[in-house]
């Protein structure tokens, strides 16, 4: 019987039960258990009891249609075990099909099971599975299932490096995925891709990535994503798809440092002999457990790309989010996006289901994320498609691209509107975070995604703003003043007035100022704040003043407002501000938000709050900030609260006639302390009181 030869070299467990084996007794060439074995001859720590379901079983379960009373004790008594030994975690089932031709077979996942009745019926899904996708009808299949505790990414956690978790905070286990990753000088570099929630979670959510040297103790390089939400499994095989990181570590590290070398010491165990293996993990509070091994060979991105130096494919996008959108896909050529949702599509094969569309000649599958973690989408490219993996780019359904190999060989997606993508709105943060449109929107898209009162609104991408100052031919005169001595006045001066007259005499690109009247359409304001957001606000170069913000502008005029604030970019005093921070007027980050304005009314007061260690201040003044932050109010409130005793102290500056309450000020006082935590560091923050008592933080920057 297929399955249940005993290996030899194993430790021997007693093979009492005829469906059920100890995993190193059970020989098959599934990637999943021979990975499975390797773990233990590592000394790795992983689930225990760890046992197999095997061949047999199957077998059993097709002569007789149905579970028969003799294979559901086996599996019931599994289950006891498990329960019994890790009377804290649920009893898990996972796929280990061996299929001839099939890479990595797919089928259902669970989550941890309490209930021995629901433990054997998720077995009968799995068989289920197998037989309408026809893996028992290949010669040679072994249909295999692996038993064990399951590592729940929310069990217990109070804290985080130390920090204590709140009350009503739930912080998931990390997880995530280590390769070898040698560059030069660094032979033993591993790369680590991690998030909050379980290993598989970096399939399709933004995760850190860590550059790491075990033997040397050293962390190389740390690029730490914005995670909000992740994916956690819960219970059978019920998933949280949309599991919220709590605010105050979307920003933290996934893995502490300490973690981290850990990881990263397991991984050495395994790629010390076995260098071409991917290893997925999950950190608990007794430790970190490898939940895999699985064959991995680092391939180049272009390898997957299957198209000769000259060739070009044009098409719209077929945007891919279930299976119910492959109907959509129509031939002969054919270009789809792969959304991060498609990873977490858990019942079926998504990636093998558009294989078999027919009548397909060429397809390039444009899949989110990267080859490190999307190794699924490797069906396609075995079937003779090609594949460009795209990270964190998101493409319409519609959009009209073409894609080719570049001069470098590597594969270039091109939309045929370049402006497609100008608009960021506040609500995507993962944009707006990565400075695709300066630091003033990030910030305020942020604080907006944790709950602060922002204005909502939207940013224009930098890179549109490039392109539009290209096209017009300024070009060349913003690279004229690189080598500009700002001392040199009067040619800075002509130079800079050619520039800002070709800006606010040219129109936006036609493409592009639709893009901005039909965003403002969707949000519907009745007015609207347009402000600078590039190369400013950074920590020591605030440049507070020296670009044009134009405010209360009807929605006709946007367009001629966001050209007014792109001008102010280049007049002389800014060029020589940032000529003499050494910052190149051709590199700089030309970026424009638009936002509700948010009018000022009687009564309402304007405030900026500076934040230190001991002390938080407040100076407060009728009507907006403006006052306050250019320095010409004259009567205005200092309020100085002690964050060791919260004690305050109210000074008045000239003849200040407003009054503020205590509880606004600890309302305000609150909301700053948040905004440091998610910064995590002192803050000069600008914000607007209006009558009624509603708070609005208009800005915040590192102090």
């Amino acid at each position: 019987m297929r399955g249940l030869e005993l290996n030899p070299e194993s430790e021997l467990r007693p093979q009492m039960d005829p469906f059920v084996v100890p995993i190193e007794q059970y020989e098959s060439p599934a990637s999943r258990i021979q990975g499975f074995k390797e773990l233990f001859s590592y000394h790795l720590k992983a689930p225990s009891p760890m046992m197999v379901l095997g061949h047999a079983a199957f077998e059993t379960y097709l002569e007789h249609g149905a579970m028969t009373p003799e294979l559901q004790n086996s599996i019931g008594r599994v289950f006891d075990e498990i329960r019994t030994k890790n009377p804290s975690r649920g009893a898990y089932i996972g796929r280990a099909f061996y299929v001839p031709g099939i890479d990595n077979p797919n089928g259902p996942r669970t989550a941890g099971i309490y209930d021995k009745d629901e433990y054997v019926r998720t077995v009968e899904t799995f068989y289920q599975f197998v037989i309408e996708h026809n893996y028992n009808a290949h010669q040679n299949a072994d249909i295999a299932l692996i038993l064990h505790p399951f590592l729940k990414a929310t069990d217990p956690r109070l804290t985080y490096g130390g920090i204590p978790l709140y009350e009503n905070e739930t912080l998931p286990w990390p997880g995530g995925v280590v390769v070898l990753h040698p560059e030069p000088g660094r032979e033993h570099q591993m790369k680590i891709i991690a998030t909050f929630g379980a290993d598989e979670a970096v399939k399709s959510y933004p995760s850190d990535i860590y550059l790491v040297d075990p033997k040397r103790g050293i962390i190389y390089d740390k690029t730490i994503a914005i995670k909000n939400e992740t994916t956690v499994p819960l219970s059978g095989s019920t998933y949280d798809a949309h599991f919220p990181i709590p605010a105050r570590f979307e920003t933290e590290q996934a893995l502490t440092d300490d973690q981290i070398l850990v990881v990263a010491r397991e991984a050495e165990k395994v790629f010390s002999q076995r260098p071409l293996a991917r290893i997925e993990f999950m950190v608990q509070e007794d430790g970190v457990y490898i939940r895999e091994i699985a064959p991995w060979e680092p391939e180049d991105d272009m390898d997957l790309l299957h198209l000769k130096p000259d060739e070009i494919i044009t098409a719209p996008v077929i945007r891919i989010t279930h299976t119910g959108d492959v109907r959509k896909i129509r031939g002969p050529d054919a270009i789809v996006y792969f959304t991060p949702e498609t990873y977490r599509e858990r019942t079926t094969d998504i990636f093998t289901q558009v294989t078999q569309v027919p009548g397909i000649r060429r397809l390039v599958a444009l899949c989110w994320g990267e080859i490190t973690t999307g190794h699924a989408v490797k069906v396609l490219a075995e079937a003779g498609h090609s594949v460009l993996f795209v990270g964190e780019k998101d493409y319409p359904d519609g959009l009209e691209v073409k894609i080719f190999r570049g001069k470098d060989g590597k594969g270039t997606v091109e939309a045929l509107d370049p402006y497609y993508n100008a608009i960021i709105p506040l609500s995507d943060v993962q944009r707006l975070s990565k400075g695709e449109a300066g630091l003033k929107m990030a910030r305020l898209a942020m604080m907006a995604a944790i709950g602060l009162p922002t204005p909502d609104g939207f940013a224009i991408s930098s890179e549109a703003i490039k392109r539009y100052l290209r096209e017009i031919g300024v070009g060349q005169f913003i690279a004229m003043l690189d080598k500009e001595n700002f001392q040199h006045q009067e040619q800075l001066t002509k130079i800079t007035s050619i520039i800002q007259k070709k800006i606010l005499s040219t129109p936006l690109p036609k493409s592009l100022e639709n893009h901005i009247m039909h965003t403002l359409a969707h949000y519907g304001f009745s007015s609207y704040g347009i402000r600078s957001t590039g190369s400013e606000d950074g920590a020591g170069q605030s440049r507070a003043g020296l670009y044009q913000s134009v405010m209360d502008v009807p929605t006709s005029k946007v367009p001629e407002a966001i050209r007014t604030t792109i001008a102010s970019y280049f007049t002389p005093a800014s060029i020589i501000d940032m000529l003499k921070a050494g910052q190149l007027p051709s590199e700089i980050t030309v970026g424009v938000g638009v936002h509700e304005f948010i009018p000022v009314k009687s009564g309402s007061l304007g405030a900026v709050v500076f934040t230190y260690r001991n002390t938080i201040v407040i100076e407060l003044t009728a009507g907006s900030p403006e006052g306050i932050v250019s320095r010409t109010a004259r009567d205005y409130l200092k309020i100085i609260v002690d964050r060791r005793t919260n004690a305050i102290e109210i000074q008045s500056v000239g003849q200040v006639q407003q009054t503020i309450s205590e509880q606004t000020i600890l309302e305000v006082v609150g909301m700053v302390k948040r905004i440091e935590e998610l910064f995590k560091t002192y803050q000069d923050i600008e914000l607007l009181i209006q009558p009624n008592g509603n708070i609005f933080i208009v800005q915040a920057r590192p102090r």
